[in-house]
């Protein structure tokens, strides 16, 4: 009972420190604030380990580029803004959910992570002439329209990209097109997970 008891305390206590407006995004995200939040969200994970999880939220949305409509979610513990936002860019045969227990565990270790739907899964409307003659290009376009929607409506600004498979080139020339632009999203840090074309 004491420790039930406890734990109430401590997350409306939680709650208030959530609520201050003292606190920024701007601040350090490694300075422990979030830390209590976190371990509920782990403690609920290890005990519920096949239900939602309360304390992971999950932010949807649709980006849409020149040749794509990519629909999209963030999933977090700690508030959007707070950290780098990692961006999982899928392999050629995969789909959305194949990343999702990823995303879940890098939101559980306190990196928000977003899964997109490849266009390619969507179905033939989604796609433009543009889009069948450069498949290609169909992926990194995919990575930079969501970058570009979460800056809009989020206004985050750095992304870290982790390319599986195919992914892997298409997270490096996401980079590429997202750090030339003077204005908009950046990209700090490319990852590569078993990447086409590594050695």
């Amino acid at each position: 009972m004491l420790r039930v008891l406890l734990l109430i305390e401590y997350t409306i206590g939680l709650r208030d420190d959530m609520a201050s407006p003292h606190r920024t995004n701007e601040q350090a995200p490694d300075d422990g604030f979030y830390e209590p939040q976190l371990q509920l969200a782990r403690l609920y994970q290890k005990r519920h380990p096949r239900s939602n999880n309360p304390y992971l939220s999950k932010v949807s949305g649709i980006a849409y580029g020149d040749n794509v409509r990519v629909p999209y979610t963030i999933n977090t513990v700690v508030p959007l803004g707070s950290t780098v936002l990692n961006i999982l860019v899928p392999g050629f045969g995969s789909t959305k959910s194949a990343y999702v227990p990823m995303a879940h565990a890098m939101a559980l270790g306190g990196q928000n992570a977003v899964t997109i739907k490849p266009a390619r899964h969507q179905g033939i409307r989604t796609l433009t002439p543009r889009s069948l003659l450069h498949p290609e290009d169909l992926l990194p376009e995919e990575v930079s329209a969501v970058m570009r929607d979460i800056y809009n409506k989020h206004g985050i600004k750095e992304f870290d990209a982790e390319g599986h498979s195919m992914g892997g080139p298409a997270a490096v020339k996401a980079a590429e097109m997202a750090n030339k632009q003077s204005k908009g999203p950046k990209v700090r840090n490319v990852m590569l997970i078993q990447a086409a074309g590594a050695s």
